[in-house]
Formats: structure tokens, C-alpha cells, sequence
């Protein structure tokens, strides 16, 4: 229950600022917005790694990341 109340938010934060730096009108909003995007994924990787976590949390985890990083490139 602790870990997924860990997990599931950052993961929910990551998408929506990667939704928030692709809408933002003013560059300074894009790089906050990107900024912490990079850094809430940091800690979610570093909460859900491979080592320490079951491969079905970790992979999904990984995937939503990868499509939020998509996502955010065709911007």
C-alpha cells in the first residue's frame, strides 16, 4: 500500500508536467515544467528500480515513462 502510494503519484506528477511543458506560453514555465519532470523521474526511477522491484511494476513504470517522453518530444 506504501509503495504504490510512493509510486502511482510521481508517475501521475511526471505526466502531468510533461503535459504542462508542452502547453506552457512562456519559455521560463517550459523549463520549470521540464525541470521537474526530469527530476520527479529520477525519483521514481530510483524507488522503482529493477534490483529491488517486482519486473511488472518496474516495466510499467518504465513504459509510462517512455510514452510521456514521447509524448513530450513530438510536443
Amino acid at each position: 500500500m506504501f509503495y504504490a502510494g510512493a509510486v502511482y503519484p510521481l508517475l501521475v506528477a511526471v505526466g502531468g508536467l510533461a503535459q504542462l511543458s508542452r502547453t506552457a506560453r512562456d519559455v521560463a514555465n517550459r523549463r520549470w515544467a521540464l525541470g521537474g519532470m526530469i527530476a520527479t523521474a529520477l525519483v521514481l526511477v530510483m524507488i522503482v528500480n529493477p534490483v529491488a522491484s517486482a519486473r511488472y511494476t518496474f516495466g510499467t513504470v518504465a513504459f509510462a515513462l517512455a510514452v510521456f517522453g514521447e509524448r513530450w518530444r513530438r510536443g
